[in-house]
């Protein structure tokens, strides 16, 4: 039997008791009564903190949240009825159907406040964040190598997992030296690699063999100590981090080298895809924090909105007869009823359908954004000139958005126009130029060349649709590899010999 079999059969054992517990309360005499409560009460506090802990890191919602909740509505039960056994003067809930609604909205807020959290928790999961989340690992690794407060950045780095929950908790990201980043991933120290089978490798959940424990490397010669390193070491090579961290070492040369079909990395280039990967990780932690604050928001609306209606319920049941006052709610409701609903509209828009994240890059009526913030009303946009600007949520929800963070990959069209001399064989050859650069780089997933419109019967349009392989928050990564294109597809045009005009955007060389 598994520990997770173990612990949901000792989760069964106090359940039994209570279900036999009410069995006797139905055949027990009235002067026990209270005491079978008691003991009721406590099984269901403890049922409830134990399930609670049981299923904290359990991937499926209904274990995290609803069964819990369960053992929360037994106890409120329990704690009314014992309330109404002692004083029942005072007791607010003149009848079970009192508690019963209590309970049935409650459903209804928690049920709503953990499908808004499980679809932000999701959106915040996929793509490149979850390569972020794993990446976090070795930065923190490096973090220990070059701090002073060693045991403190290993604290940190124990109670850190690959999920946006711990990535918030552990705080605002630390600072990395980027130079000295780099000296140690060039030539990892044993230490580096100690940490590595200690803190993290059990924790990636991939290991390319499985000896049990950590090997004792105290006796042993370092092979890669600070004396024996290189001190005129000018790239990071792809089989030293494998070297160091066995498969998930090419996972990291990847993520840094920005899947360079290359297997080294010089500084010039690691220093400038670090300092934006580093911008990166500042700009997921903001994205985490203003989603956690929209959740909280969402929630606090849930326990307002779930007294208020509760409270209303009360007050317009028709044993009160108080017509007016429900002749007078019943205008109110009137007179609020469009802008409400409107309101609930957007805001249902944001929560549900989640079009975006905060710092998300989306398309919007021909003009590219940044998300800075969101409301339930309305959301904050930052254009590229730097221009912020808001704009209502049910404004936004009522045209297309082109969410490029979100896409599986963004496709880049470059349109010219050749003179109608060109040589059928020059251009075959420039098609296999093409297909075999596009096909030799990481991060590029394909290219379609298109050769078949004629404009004022002098040019043939040539139209290249590259299709990138993933997308990022900062458009670094997109404008280098369209630089790189750019750059390589001007040179064989002007080795072919081939005349072309930028017809789409001006296209200067790059020297």
């Amino acid at each position: 039997m598994t520990i997770k079999q173990k612990h949901r059969t000792y989760f069964l054992i106090p359940v039994s008791l209570q279900l036999l517990l009410l069995v006797i309360y139905l055949k027990i005499k009235e002067e026990y009564i209270q005491l079978i409560i008691c003991i009721l009460l406590v099984l269901s506090f403890l049922n409830f903190l134990f399930a609670r802990g049981l299923f904290e890191n359990s991937e499926n919602i209904y274990e995290r949240w609803y069964i819990p909740s369960i053992f929360k509505y037994l106890f409120i039960t329990l704690l009314y009825f014992l309330c109404k056994k002692i004083a029942p003067n005072f007791l607010l809930l003149k009848s079970f159907l009192y508690l019963f609604i209590f309970i049935a909205l409650d459903v209804i807020r928690i049920s709503l406040c953990c499908t808004i959290s499980k679809n932000f928790e999701d959106r915040l999961s996929t793509f490149y964040f979850n390569d972020l989340l794993k990446l976090e690992f070795f930065i923190l690794l490096a973090v220990i190598e070059e701090s002073k407060e060693k045991e403190k950045c290993k604290l940190k780095l124990l109670n850190y997992e690959k999920n946006i929950y711990s990535f918030y908790e552990k705080g605002k990201p630390d600072p990395l030296n980027v130079d000295l980043c780099f000296e140690l991933w060039s030539n990892p120290s044993l230490s580096l690699k100690a940490n590595y089978r200690l803190f993290v490798e059990e924790k990636l959940g991939m290991h390319k063999n499985n000896q049990g424990t950590l090997k004792d490397f105290s006796n042993q010669d370092d092979e890669f100590s600070t004396k024996n390193r290189k001190n005129n070491s000018e790239f990071i090579r792809k089989n030293e981090l494998i070297k160091c961290f066995d498969i998930h070492g090419s996972f990291l040369f990847n993520s840094i080298a920005y899947l360079r079909a290359e297997e080294s990395l010089d500084k010039t280039t690691f220093k400038e895809n670090m300092s934006e990967i580093l911008k990166e990780r500042d700009a997921f932690f903001v994205s985490i924090e203003k989603t956690f604050r929209l959740i909280n928001r969402v929630r606090l609306f849930g326990y307002i909105f779930h007294l208020v209606f509760f409270v209303s319920l009360m007050i317009l049941y028709p044993s009160t007869g108080t017509l007016i006052f429900v002749f007078l709610i019943s205008f109110c409701i009137y007179l609020v009823r469009p802008s409400l609903g409107r309101n609930l509209e957007a805001s249902f828009y944001i929560l549900f359908s989640n079009p975006y994240s905060v710092n998300d890059r989306i398309k919007y009526k021909n003009e590219v954004f940044i998300v800075k913030d969101m409301s339930f009303l309305s959301t904050i946009f930052q254009k590229w000139c730097g221009e912020i600007c808001t704009i209502n949520n049910e404004t936004v929800s009522k045209d297309l958005i082109f969410n490029n963070m979100r896409s599986f990959s963004q496709q880049w069209e470059v349109s010219f126009l050749v003179s109608n001399k060109i040589d059928i064989k020059d251009f075959d050859r420039l098609r296999k130029i093409i297909k075999n650069y596009c096909a030799s780089s990481n991060a590029i997933l394909s290219v379609k060349i298109n050769l078949n419109e004629i404009v004022d019967s002098n040019f043939y349009r040539l139209v290249i649709h590259v299709k990138h392989l993933m997308n990022f928050q900062s458009p670094f990564f997109m404008w280098l590899n369209q630089n790189n294109f750019m750059k390589f597809l001007l040179s064989y045009l002007k080795s072919l010999k081939i005349n072309y005009i930028p017809i789409d955007k001006e296209i200067e060389e790059i020297r």
